[in-house]
């Protein structure tokens, strides 16, 4: 099966006409975020399945067509004007089975989905709305009816289409690595293994009826009759719990599906996280530390401003204070001479003390003559006592000043000090704003080199990377309640699967009992009995021939699955992961070539595995039903670096004998691919301005789909 092409009409991103002719082999498609690659993969989906992929919601069934329709030309859509739009796939299919179906003579089939809208006083109508399925067979020009049926019996049944077309974004809700049940679902959707499934249907179908007649038979015969319908009603109890554990069991499983989809969705929404988380937290811990050095250095201004004004402005007064001090000790040492010299006697006078001894004993004591009390003599000497004026330096006043003097001795010496204690204080400041300039300068740089990590993440990814962080930790709230559900999920059933296989042990005993109650077989029950074990003997056989089959199958899988991993991989010598699957139990572990568990690996590695076990799956699949359908995807390596989508663009082209791929990572490549020989065609979608003086807007933007090769 082949896409020969497909063209638009007036579809979301694309107005007006537009047609583009596919080729055999690998077509890729290079475009930026915005530029209409979304539009174009879900151009596919509408035409055939009337859905498409919105990003962060998912898939939505029959949009609102004013949705559908480009913008711009249903925003200038004149009153009672017309527009139409349309998607026309024309595919090739000379499956032998179609070509039955429908006798078609050249194998060319012509699908359209269309709609005619019309501006009626304001409001938009819906004219028109056609799906039709063209071909040619010897009559002529004919339709199939109804198309629906066709398109999935003759082309993609609508189960396998999201495996084999689908969107980057989405590929966490096709596989989850880490819950078993979602690689089974895969196998089950994708291989031939069901097909065991409807065999085993009718086979267990088969046997109830014969189950049911040999036991109207064993009634017919018994001898207690009372023993062999109590027994009975037990078989029947236990059957009936059988039936219901099943029903939980499926209610369970269901929900459970569900929760995986969630689980899967949230996990999508999430792509990016740990590289936004990364990113957030570096940049946090790099506004953490410059806002520290800010506040250190603040601190550190704050303390040189009190020590300057307390101290560090005495520092220019070291000349004044030793001058000072100088000057105090001067003024010291001329109050103590002057002190000594007025208190100081002459030689030829005896102290007041000498001349109060002559008075006491009426004599003097130079001369030794008498001096008798009240003699001339004895004024005399009494005369001399006191004799001299209270020194000026000793008054009130003087005395006031002299202490104040005393009390400013120290006080150049302990500035002095101080000024010693000023300089290493000055010294450590200096140091530590250096050092405290060097570290803000450093984290500068770490600043602008994160702030260009975020911006081109940003970019890349074509979101923002606070708010996806917001709604990254809501999501991973709702990822928690999701798992802790799908444990209680997880215990449930396997309660009930204990309830189910003792209600089967019982229902195993009933029947022996029932054997034996039934006696002799008097109406000959030997031909029911035989058809009954016949049809356990092919349940049985059935069974294990999907379990061997299954087995065969996984380790097929997982071969092809490794064979493509290290194909994609190649190129990079730091990871060798494979994949090992356990067919009993659908667990998909990840080791390396030493088998040392890789389950912790990047978003990038997990897509390359993801995507690499389900295109195993598809390969095997094409070959058992000879059915080699086409493959598309649209942003399948936005996880990837550039290597590495190189290298799966490569895989893809020998993987399908047709493949369409829709990205955004090629265009520093494009030389490079042009000159590849296994890649017939590549095309660039193009956002033109349809009014070159405006703003580009969704009314003023289309995209033009481009051959570049």
């Amino acid at each position: 099966m082949k896409i020969l092409s497909i063209e638009t009409n007036n579809f979301i991103a694309f107005k007006g006409h537009q047609s583009v002719e596919l080729k055999k082999g690998l077509n890729l498609f290079n475009g930026d975020i915005g530029s209409g690659k979304s539009s174009f993969y879900n151009a596919f989906y509408w035409c055939l399945y009337e859905k498409i992929y919105i990003t962060d919601e998912g898939w939505q069934k029959k949009p609102d067509l004013e949705n559908i329709v480009n913008y711009s030309s249903l925003k200038f859509l004149k009153q009672n004007q017309e527009i139409e739009c349309y998607v026309k796939l024309t595919i090739e299919n000379p499956n032998e089975e179609v070509v039955r179906m429908t006798q078609s003579i050249d194998n060319i089939y012509e699908i359209t989905r269309s709609f005619v809208l019309k501006n009626n006083n304001g409001n938009i109508d819906i004219v028109n709305s056609e799906f039709e399925i063209h071909f040619n067979d010897k009559t002529g020009s004919e339709f199939l009816d109804p198309p629906e049926l066709y398109v999935e019996e003759c082309f993609i049944p609508e189960i396998l289409s999201e495996y084999i077309w689908f969107q980057g974004e989405s590929i966490d809700k096709l596989l989850d690595l880490d819950h078993s049940n979602s690689f089974k679902d895969v196998v089950n959707s994708i291989s031939y293994i069901d097909m065991y499934d409807k065999v085993l249907k009718v086979l267990t179908r088969i046997n109830e009826k014969f189950e049911k007649k040999l036991r109207i038979k064993q009634r017919s015969t018994t001898a207690n009759t009372k023993a062999f319908n109590d027994e009975e009603q037990r078989l029947k109890r236990n059957e009936k719990i059988v039936v219901d554990e099943k029903k939980i069991q499926k209610k369970l499983n269901s929900e459970q599906g569900e929760i995986i989809l969630k689980k899967a969705e949230i996990k999508s929404k999430l792509r990016g996280y740990d590289s936004t988380k990364e990113l957030l937290s570096k940049r946090d811990r790099i506004n953490d530390m410059r806002k520290s050095v800010i506040r250190d250095t603040e601190n550190l201004d704050n303390r040189a401003k009190q020590m300057f004004s307390r101290s560090w402005m005495l520092k220019g007064l070291s000349p004044l204070l030793k001058d000072s001090s100088y000057k105090l000790l001067e003024f010291e040492d001329w109050r103590n001479k002057k002190i000594s010299k007025e208190r100081e006697l002459p030689e030829d006078v005896p102290g007041d003390i000498y001349l109060e001894k002559m008075l006491k004993q009426e004599k003097c004591l130079v001369c030794g003559r008498p001096a008798k009390s009240g003699s001339e003599e004895h004024a005399h000497i009494a005369s001399k006592l006191n004799r001299k004026n209270t020194s000026v330096l000793l008054d009130p006043e003087t005395e006031r000043m002299n202490k104040y003097v005393v009390s400013l001795k120290s006080f150049p010496q302990s500035l002095s000090n101080d000024l010693s204690i000023i300089n290493d204080e000055i010294k450590e400041y200096r140091d530590e704003d250096f050092e405290l300039t060097k570290k803000l300068r450093i984290l500068n740089k770490q600043k602008d080199e994160i702030d260009k990590d975020i911006s081109n993440f940003e970019k890349k990814e074509g979101l923002k990377i606070d708010s996806h962080s917001i709604n990254s930790n809501l999501l991973i709230n709702q990822l928690d309640k999701y798992e802790v559900r799908d444990r209680k999920i997880e215990f449930d059933l396997k309660q009930s699967e204990s309830r189910e296989r003792n209600a089967l042990n019982y229902i195993k005993s009933s029947k022996s009992i029932l054997s034996k109650l039934a006696g002799s077989d008097k109406n000959d029950s030997t031909l029911e009995k035989k058809n009954l074990k016949e049809s356990e003997v092919l349940i049985k056989a059935v069974k294990l021939t999907k379990e061997t089959e299954y087995e065969k199958l996984i380790k097929d899988i997982e071969k092809r699955s490794n064979t493509y991993i290290s194909t994609i991989l190649e190129h990079n010598s730091s990871i060798e992961a494979k994949v090992e699957i356990d067919s009993k139990s659908n667990i998909i572990e990840i080791t390396d070539k030493n088998n040392e568990d890789l389950s912790m690996l990047n978003t990038g590695h997990k897509t390359i595995i993801k995507m690499s076990i389900i295109n195993a799956i598809i390969s095997k699949s094409s070959e058992y039903k000879n059915e080699p359908y086409p493959f598309l995807t649209d942003a399948p390596t936005s996880n990837l670096g550039v290597k590495d989508t190189l290298s799966y663009v490569d895989l893809i082209s020998n993987i399908f004998g047709q493949s369409i791929v829709l990205s955004k990572d090629l265009s520093e490549n494009i030389e490079g691919l042009k000159k590849n020989p296994k890649i017939p065609a590549i095309f660039n979608f193009t956002p033109v301005n349809i009014d070159e003086t405006k703003k580009a807007a969704l009314e003023n933007t289309y995209t033009k789909i481009e051959k570049i090769k």
